[in-house]
């Protein structure tokens, strides 16, 4: 085995020794010496531990009591913390009730409202259930008098249906005449005509009776015949819907007119336009003489001879530009002639030098029996 020198750490001698003896010395003599130097490491520290006691006790003493100081004060922190917290959570949960028991309440008057609302509206829905049952009730039995009343059927209404009817029927178709009804229980007849002319003026009276009846009464032309001469009407007509025997459409008959509602409107035509030439006869005879003065002063006057002058010279000017027109037509015409000749010279032309030349279907519009044509054409 080879030996080996090591050196001892205490004596600094170098001693030979073989592997394995030295391997073991070596780590003994490690351990020894690791121990010497934690022994001597620990006394340095409770040497150095002292000294630093020794010079900062002072010191620690003050940091010791600054912190136990601000140990107590962040007890006292923590505990005002942890109280102001459960005082809070106190508070929160008495608010949580406080709510909650509003909501009770807001929840019971609300209740409690609906309620009254709800037992409100049923006690309206039964009183108006009730009325309507009443209403329907009086309304069936004014439907059922009604009834009675259409079956049995009323002449009055019937008869001022007829006589709105007759009404409208001259308003839509003379719409300048001014027709008015009478008022019922006024004495006269139902409807006043006012025959008009172009010009306004009231050419006469017709007086209309409306009768819608099952049967025909001859009392009814003596009737209308007084409120005829009563307004003093010029003509009086009955309009019925049932007429005399042997009359159809509509006669004269003892100072009356009388027809049926489908020929009034056609015998008021012919009654207004006597009426109106009655009166124009009548306004052409009155002041014949003055009228005539008129007349005549008219004629003579610069008047009329300025309007018929103004005439004439509108009637000229009106020739001349119809004879410029008429130059200017015929001109343009002669041109367009001109264009057309030179057309149909040049399309013959062609169609002829074609033909010379090759083999071409013929054109009849250009064929010997339509040149008379084309020549007449050009002329």
């Amino acid at each position: 085995m080879p030996l080996q020198s090591i050196t001892c750490p205490y004596c600094e001698k170098e001693i030979q020794l073989s592997d394995a003896i030295s391997h073991q010395m070596e780590e003994e003599i490690r351990r020894q010496y690791e121990e010497q130097v934690n022994k001597e490491k620990a006394a340095l520290e409770k040497r150095v531990q002292e000294t630093i006691e020794e010079q900062y006790k002072p010191q620690l003493e003050s940091l010791s009591q600054q912190l136990t100081a601000k140990t107590e004060l962040l007890k006292t922190a923590q505990d005002n913390e942890l109280k102001l917290r459960l005082e809070k959570q106190q508070l929160d949960e008495r608010v949580q009730a406080f709510d909650l028991e509003v909501q009770r309440k807001v929840d019971e008057a609300k209740n409690v409202i609906e309620g009254k609302v709800r037992q409100q509206l049923q006690e309206d829905y039964t009183f108006k259930l009730g009325e309507r049952e009443q209403k329907i009730r009086q309304l069936t039995t004014e439907i059922e008098e009604l009834r009675q009343k259409a079956l049995q059927g009323s002449q009055q209404t019937q008869g001022e249906t007829f006589e709105i009817q007759l009404k409208d029927a001259l308003m839509t178709a003379f719409p300048s005449d001014s027709i008015e009804s009478i008022k019922k229980g006024k004495k006269g007849a139902d409807v006043i005509q006012h025959v008009n002319n172009p010009t306004g003026e009231c050419c006469g009276l017709i007086l209309w009776e409306a009768k819608r009846t099952k049967h025909w009464d001859n009392n009814w032309i003596e009737k209308l015949k007084d409120d005829q001469r009563e307004i003093g009407a010029d003509l009086g007509v009955i309009a019925s819907s049932v007429l005399p025997k042997d009359l159809t459409n509509f006669d004269y008959e003892d100072g009356v007119w009388i027809t049926d509602f489908q020929s009034a409107i056609g015998l008021a035509k012919s009654l207004r336009l006597n009426l109106m030439q009655v009166t124009m006869i009548k306004n052409s005879q009155k002041c014949k003489d003055e009228k005539m003065e008129y007349l005549y002063n008219y004629l003579i006057g610069p008047e009329f001879s300025q309007r018929v002058r103004a005439v004439f010279n509108l009637f000229t000017k009106m020739q001349s530009e119809v004879d410029k027109e008429r130059r200017t037509m015929e001109s343009l015409w002669a041109t367009r002639e001109k264009q057309i000749d030179s057309v149909l010279d040049n399309v013959v032309r062609i169609y002829g030098d074609l033909r010379g030349m090759v083999e071409m279907p013929e054109i009849p519009e250009l064929s010997l029996e339509a040149l008379p044509y084309i020549e007449d054409t050009k002329r």
